[in-house]
């Protein structure tokens, strides 16, 4: 059994990607989730280094760095908070629970390394989560907040003006208008 760690896996895509590439290189899956994949086989240098090439022409990287490894683990783990419906619970008893090691190492690794602390980085993730759903014209405002988790539509608002500039309204009215104006997941 063997384990990659695979950098900007941020979605069931991009995990159906990757699966579907070790199947092309004759590998039997074991399992894929965000960040991971595992597969039965040892694998040798020459199949590693055709995985991480074709991995990159699909936008990904192949992770062999344990501070990378950690880095990633942290990220990935942040995007399924801001999934995550509803209340929720606090971003870093989340963390605590699903990232081995110490919190306030692992906030520091990711902090060093992304050049942005842990809570900044989930705050822009969340907030790339409520223009999907702002996008979808039968939600509105009230719910957008209850889903992503904020206190009120009031408090989800604020942050959203904080770090786009528009208000959610007017974000959900000038959509029509901007043929693109989304961060990709994996360039946060």
């Amino acid at each position: 059994m063997t384990t990659l760690h695979i950098k900007n896996m941020v979605c069931p895509r991009c995990e159906t990607a990757v699966h579907n590439l070790m199947e092309r290189n004759g590998l039997h899956v074991a399992a894929v989730r965000l960040g991971e994949v595992r597969v039965e086989e040892t694998l040798t240098e020459a199949l590693t280094e055709q995985l991480r090439r074709e991995l990159g022409e699909m936008g990904f990287e192949l992770l062999e760095d344990a501070r990378q490894i950690q880095v990633e683990r942290i990220r990935t783990a942040i995007i399924d908070w801001t999934q995550l419906n509803g209340e929720r619970p606090n971003l870093s008893d989340y963390l605590r629970r699903h990232i081995p090691g110490d919190y306030g190492q692992t906030s520091r690794l990711f902090s060093e390394t992304r050049g942005m602390t842990v809570e900044h980085y989930a705050i822009l993730q969340r907030i790339e989560r409520v223009k999907d759903l702002l996008c979808q014209p039968e939600k509105n405002i009230a719910e957008v907040a209850w889903e992503t988790g904020y206190s009120s539509p009031a408090h989800l608002s604020a942050q959203f003006r904080q770090i786009t500039g528009l208000t959610p309204r007017q974000y959900k009215e000038d959509r029509q208008n901007q043929p693109d104006a989304r961060c990709y997941i994996d360039e946060i």
